[in-house]
């Protein structure tokens, strides 16, 4: 259970604040965001950290009930390969903006989005020295509906040096992604993880105009390795899931994974 707040302080300073009522009171995002011009904001606070494609999702919006197990293995959320879990979220400053803007398709080509952060995770602050910085790029290669995008982590609190790369087709009907995730962490020993995914649907429409609903068939194939050196760590996980919009903001969604370990 999430409730989130989210507006303008005035024409060029938003905010977000989302707290997590699940099991108690938690502050998820608390961040003022400030747009200078088109090519330049910065954001301030706790937030998502720019890594990896999926991580930009709302859950809501994700295909998925959840995300992949490359992306909670390497992108900082609970089950993060370093032993620290924070949600995806940190405490730092971003500076993000657009680029090449296409007036006449009402899109940009280039999207930046790039972070110093504490390292420590939610709530906490880290050693002042050691700060994670991280860094994302998206491209749509004239094309609205088609991204490519690459980030990189590179963090000195828990010795992590993390890269990925993805593409995604979604026109509001089919949607395609796929994306490689690969890092190296040294916080207690060095080990290396990597994985990768890719999930496809197609929303069905029916009903009247104004009534209309939905319905998207999907499958997703994941594969991750936590330790490449051991044999034992590696996991495959082939989902079918089915999202139905009943009406245009209720979506239910419903999926089964079967799960191979090595």
């Amino acid at each position: 259970v999430r409730l989130s707040v989210d507006g303008n302080i005035c024409r060029k300073v938003t905010y977000k604040v989302q707290g997590d009522l699940l099991t108690s009171p938690m502050l998820m995002d608390a961040y003022v965001k400030y747009s200078v011009c088109p090519q330049f904001a910065v954001q301030a606070g706790q937030f998502k950290l720019p890594f990896t494609m999926e991580t930009a999702m709302n859950p809501v919006d994700l295909e998925i009930s959840d995300y992949g197990e490359s992306v909670k293995g390497l992108a900082g959320y609970n089950s993060d390969v370093c032993g620290i879990g924070k949600s995806g979220r940190d405490i730092g400053i971003m500076f993000s903006g657009d680029f090449f803007h296409l007036d006449d398709k009402d899109f940009s080509l280039l999207n930046y989005s790039i972070g110093i952060f504490n390292g420590g995770g939610m709530h906490l602050t880290a050693n002042a020295m050691a700060k994670d910085i991280v860094g994302r790029v998206k491209f749509h290669p004239w094309l609205k509906n088609l991204t490519l995008t690459g980030s990189g982590y590179f963090g000195k609190y828990h010795g992590v040096m993390r890269y990925s790369f993805g593409a995604e087709y979604n026109d509001n009907d089919l949607v395609i992604r796929s994306e490689y995730i690969e890092g190296k962490t040294e916080s207690s020993h060095c080990f290396v993880s990597r994985g990768y995914y890719a999930v496809a649907g197609y929303r069905f429409r029916f009903g009247k105009e104004g009534r209309q609903q939905s319905l998207m068939p999907l499958l997703r194939y994941e594969r991750f390795t936590g330790n490449i050196e051991s044999e034992f760590s590696s996991k495959s996980y082939f989902t079918f899931g089915v999202d139905y919009w009943p009406i245009k903001n209720v979506n239910l969604k419903v999926d089964y994974s079967l799960i191979q370990n090595k």
